[in-house]
């Protein structure tokens, strides 16, 4: 949920890691761990995503 919030900030809007922090922040939305973002946590939270899907991807041309 958190992942689709960020993407959509960054995407559609055009913010930036801190500026989207810094949202995050003011709206009371912790991180998974009950910290408060920085830019670098929102920066690991699309990395991730990117890391699992691009995994995800090349398990599924492996098993064709």
């Amino acid at each position: 949920m958190v992942y689709l919030l960020i993407k959509h900030l960054h995407e559609e809007e055009g913010l930036g890691y801190r500026k989207i922090s810094q949202k995050l922040n003011s709206w009371g939305i912790k991180t998974h761990r009950g910290k408060e973002w920085f830019n670098t946590s929102v920066f690991s939270v699309l990395k991730r995503k990117h890391q699992k899907d691009k995994r995800i991807e090349e398990q599924r041309l492996n098993v064709s």
